[in-house]
């Protein structure tokens, strides 16, 4: 999950609600792949525009590897839940590339990414072809200000936290940095790749 109070002008990215920087949501609906219920939600770590989120319930983790690793035009996908009023509580996949090392401005602490990115992305894991983190999913290039500045609008210009930053920050809290799984090094098949993003990814409502 991804905060605004620092965005750089012409990023669009999502904020924190004020129901979440109260720490503490009863009765939240959270909707997976699976089954849906309801939960309290508390927020036990927040920095860098991440925050560590603790909810009521069992939930399929991901192995995470460091962003060094991944290079320019490697495969990216992402579940996410974009515009569920709109489009349905189902899980959506998105696919595409690195399309550079580094975000806008050349900010290092980022990718950009070609994978379609839309309200409900945000805060998605970016996994790679072996189903490792690589990144999280974060913001997009804000078509107005692209519009007012070159004329046309722009295709696919998002960008994700580097998971160096993910891991910087998850293995700073102990009760976590303990249960991180070890990347995977093996093939993986597509298929296998995004089953697994699916069951790592819900849905939190805020109201």
């Amino acid at each position: 999950m991804t905060d605004s109070s620092h965005a750089e002008k012409g990023i669009q990215r999502p904020s924190l609600c004020s129901a979440f920087q109260s720490c503490r949501c009863q009765n939240l609906p959270i909707y997976s792949s699976v089954r849906s219920f309801v939960s309290t939600l508390r927020i036990i770590f927040f920095t860098n525009g991440l925050a560590l989120l603790k909810a009521d319930g069992q939930f399929a983790s991901l192995p995470i590897l460091p962003s060094r690793s991944a290079h320019l035009g490697g495969m990216v996908a992402t579940i996410g839940f974009p515009d569920p009023s709109l489009q349905g509580f189902s899980p959506k996949l998105a696919k595409g590339e690195i399309a550079s090392l580094s975000g806008a401005s050349d900010d290092p602490r980022y990718f950009q990414v070609s994978l379609p990115v839309q309200p409900g992305n945000s805060g998605g894991a970016l996994v790679d072809d072996r189903g490792n983190v690589i990144g999280v999913v974060s913001a997009k290039l804000d078509a107005s200000v692209a519009l007012a500045a070159s004329g046309s609008l722009p295709e696919n210009v998002n960008y994700a936290v580097k998971s160096s930053l993910l891991l910087s920050f998850l293995e700073s809290v102990p009760e976590v940095s303990a249960k991180l799984k070890a990347p995977n090094m093996a093939d993986e098949k597509f298929e296998d790749v995004v089953k697994s993003a699916q069951q790592a990814a819900v849905l939190v409502l805020v109201y």
